[in-house]
């Protein structure tokens, strides 16, 4: 994120990319990817997704224990959040309204696996939990 006069600058629809083929724009906002689907696009999305992203990093052990609670993660894993959490790597984030989508592409669970954590709120809750492939 870009600093002016030794400050962090608000992040705006200048620092997404648009991809037409996708529908979607794309920006790095505090080290993590953000899409936000080109319906959604908007001032009040974009600070939305400005939020998540900068709350991220100290809601990743709530994320983490989330993941480890679930059965088919203690079945095939067997590891304890704090393992989790070191393995699941930056995720790529997804805004729908007032929530989302984080998406663990590069994890190190398994090779096999797309890791999907459904969120409301600015990471608040979680409620859904699927290993896609």
């Amino acid at each position: 994120m870009a600093e002016t006069a030794g400050r962090e600058r608000k992040v705006n629809k200048k620092d997404f990319h648009h991809n037409e083929e996708l529908g979607k724009y794309a920006a790095e906002i505090a080290g993590i990817e953000i899409n936000i689907h080109e319906n959604n696009m908007n001032g009040e999305t974009i600070a939305f997704a400005e939020k998540v992203a900068k709350a991220y990093p100290s809601r990743l052990a709530a994320i983490a224990h989330y993941i480890a609670d679930d059965d088919f993660v203690q079945r095939e894993f067997a590891l304890p959040a704090e393992k989790i959490a070191a393995m699941l790597n930056a995720p790529i984030i997804r805004i729908n309204g007032g929530g989302g989508v984080l998406s663990y592409t590069r994890h190190e669970l398994d090779e096999d696996h797309i890791i999907d954590v459904e969120f409301s709120g600015i990471l608040e809750k979680f409620f859904y939990l699927s290993f896609d492939g």
